[in-house]
């Protein structure tokens, strides 16, 4: 419940937006093998994450 009023509330944050999101209760969990954990911040010198991919994340950050 915490996680999903949290979400909520980022999402009411961007109101100039259309988002088209179902917040749903999970099911079922899947972890991700160990390599793939933390994968961006254990590849963030890869070009597209360097890139791309930080961009978006400051931007979204910054937005909040």
């Amino acid at each position: 419940e915490s996680q999903k009023e949290i979400i909520q509330n980022s999402l009411k944050k961007q109101n100039n937006l259309i988002i088209v999101t179902e917040i749903l209760p999970l099911e079922k969990f899947y972890p991700a093998e160990d390599y793939h954990q933390n994968y961006f911040e254990n590849n963030s010198t890869q070009p597209y994450f360097a890139f791309v991919i930080s961009l978006k994340i400051k931007k979204f950050e910054d937005s909040c």
